[in-house]
């Protein structure tokens, strides 16, 4: 889950959170997170999930994007194919620098936080024939395992 919050512009303080396959963020009324503002193009920047991370896309709409990590700007153009894995703690800039629209780029507890399941044994591979005369002749043998 991706939590996107306004931080400059006119719907500053606004925070929305999606589990979505992809968001679209632009002035258009069909996005997902509409910011009117006039540095933001109709349909500025998709976001979305591959695989265990999120890829902010450029739409190439002529507006400029960049995404702030730390201390840096990373503008979102032909030398990364417009796009860009995000980090927990990017912020997205739409518009000129002087007066840009901000939206931070938090993530949810990833799924590696969650216990995964555990060997509770293992056995060599040259083992098996030894396991399988065990089973077959005790069935407690083959409950232990």
């Amino acid at each position: 889950m991706i939590t996107l919050e306004v931080l400059a512009g006119a719907r500053r303080g606004t925070a929305l959170a999606f589990d979505g396959a992809a968001v679209t963020v632009g002035r258009s009324q069909g996005c997902q997170l509409q910011l009117p503002d006039e540095g933001v193009a109709s349909e500025q920047v998709q976001i979305f999930r591959e695989e265990d991370q999120y890829i902010v896309r450029d739409l190439q709409s002529g507006q400029p994007t960049r995404v702030r990590r730390g201390n840096a700007e990373i503008a979102l153009d032909e030398r990364n194919r417009f796009e860009l894995p995000l980090r927990d703690g990017d912020s997205l800039c739409f518009g000129e620098p002087t007066s840009a629209v901000v939206v931070a780029c938090r993530f949810a507890e990833s799924e590696s936080t969650v216990p995964a399941a555990r060997i509770q044994a293992e056995r060599a591979f040259t083992d098996f024939a030894r396991v399988s005369d065990d089973v077959t002749r005790d069935s407690d043998a083959a409950r232990k395992l």
